[in-house]
């Protein structure tokens, strides 16, 4: 090695070549690694700059027609070898060691090493893992504990020497952004009297009140670091709803999550899920006279289930219809996608004159559902003519909320809809993967 401006030789930098080295026809290097070429056996070795040591994972083996190997250039992107022999550039991707971030989350993510085939350690600029983790033997690494939303820059070093992490070890550094915390409210530990409410992943101050079921207007506030609120002295077989809001006094405009749910046995429902602009209309809006359904799948329980109520959500209604009639009915034997034309049973409940939530009930021996079949809940009223109708409101969602968690229950997809003698058929347009919002609740 010598210097630039002076032509003197400067030993500190010189490097010692690998014994197996030894057929030396060119170099090249990026400033960061050397590459020296081995006409005898076809290779590129690879040294790094910072303390002339071997960078083995940086080598190419060049191609069996390269034999003769005399000197190599890179613009960055191509390594070109030229061969006395073939009077030939041989052209190669140049070799580029790339730490990318992968699979984040909230509080997770991978890092991958790309081109590297030795061992290696990493560090971040903060949070559980800024000080040398490692060594690392496979090319990913799973992270865990971070803070979400939040910047990271993780940096790769070779695992070489006493100090891993030190900066003349540095491969390659990767920055990523984690996603926001996921939060929602859910109800779990429901019973006929009670149940409890989870904020999870939220931990500042928050509040809730009840905005569905028997009226209660109160506000409780929850202080930060604290997830759940139990609820007591509710009424058995009844649907309820609770919103929460951010910070104290349940303010309208800070107003964060709702959950429904009924405590009862068993139930399933989509009232959690954004509503359509659109609905089905029950009875004239225009042309003939409209019924809609959609259809649902008990669970698995051995004995079956009884049937307490339908709860479904409306929009406020068009003329003067006349009553709703609630029913379920069985499959169709001909054409499972549809209702069958009888019901089962007729529930009762009051008409849906103005908007929001309506509970239907069933009494008898007639609600008695199979386990593990499908039924469809059909709404409809009586033909008086045009512009009277109810509105039935839909969701494009297809997630809906069941508890317990696992009970088996299910709602189609998509919702479905009769005009007058017609077939039934799918919504179409806008409301093509539509399905009305219910709760189905049983024992």
């Amino acid at each position: 090695a010598y210097t630039i401006s002076g032509g003197a030789r400067d030993s500190g930098k010189e490097i010692t070549l690998h014994a197996d080295n030894a057929g030396i026809g060119g170099l090249w290097s990026d400033g960061v690694t050397m590459w020296v070429t081995d006409s005898a056996d076809r290779k590129l070795y690879a040294y790094k700059m910072s303390d002339g040591s071997r960078d083995s994972a940086k080598d190419y083996t060049l191609h069996s027609e390269n034999g003769h190997a005399v000197g190599i250039w890179s613009d960055g992107t191509t390594m070109w070898v030229a061969d006395t022999d073939d009077d030939k550039l041989f052209a190669y991707h140049a070799f580029k060691v790339q730490l990318n971030a992968s699979d984040i989350a909230a509080a997770t993510a991978t890092l991958t090493l790309t081109n590297y085939r030795e061992d290696w350690h990493y560090k971040a600029d903060g949070g559980p893992d800024n000080t040398c983790q490692g060594p690392v033997s496979a090319t990913s690494e799973a992270l865990t504990g971070l803070a979400a939303a939040t910047e990271y820059t993780y940096t790769a070093y070779s695992a070489s020497g006493d100090s891993p992490c030190a900066s003349a070890n540095e491969i390659a550094a990767a920055t990523f952004t984690t996603n926001a915390a996921t939060t929602s409210l859910t109800a779990t530990g429901i019973t006929g009297t009670g149940a409890t409410l989870n904020m999870t992943g939220y931990t500042s101050a928050w509040s809730y009140k009840r905005t569905a079921g028997p009226s209660d207007t109160t506000c409780s506030d929850i202080s930060a670091g604290t997830t759940t609120a139990t609820l007591s002295s509710l009424t058995a077989d009844t649907l309820y709803g609770y919103t929460s809001y951010s910070g104290s006094g349940c303010t309208t405009a800070n107003k964060l999550y709702t959950v429904h749910f009924s405590t009862t046995d068993y139930g399933v429902g989509n009232l959690d899920e954004a509503a359509e602009a659109t609905q089905c209309a029950l009875g004239y809006p225009v042309g003939s006279n409209n019924q809609c359904a959609v259809a649902f799948t008990t669970g698995s329980a051995s004995g079956g289930y009884t049937l307490t109520s339908i709860t479904g959500q409306f929009r406020l209604k068009g003329g003067s219809p006349t009553n709703i009639n609630v029913a379920i009915h069985a499959a169709d034997s001909n054409n499972s996608s549809n209702p069958a034309s009888s019901a089962t049973v007729t529930l009762s409940g009051s008409n849906p004159d103005t908007a929001g939530l309506y509970t239907y009930t069933c009494s008898g021996a007639s609600c008695a559902l199979s386990a593990s079949t499908t039924y469809f809940v059909v709404m409809s009223t009586a033909d008086t003519g045009p512009s009277n109708y109810y509105q039935w409101v839909l969701t494009d969602s297809d997630a809906e909320t069941a508890h317990p968690a696992t009970n088996g229950w299910s709602i189609a997809n998509a919702g479905r809809f009769k005009i007058g003698t017609a077939a039934w058929s799918g919504f179409g347009g806008a409301s093509a993967n539509g399905s009305p919002l219910l709760h189905i609740a049983a024992r």
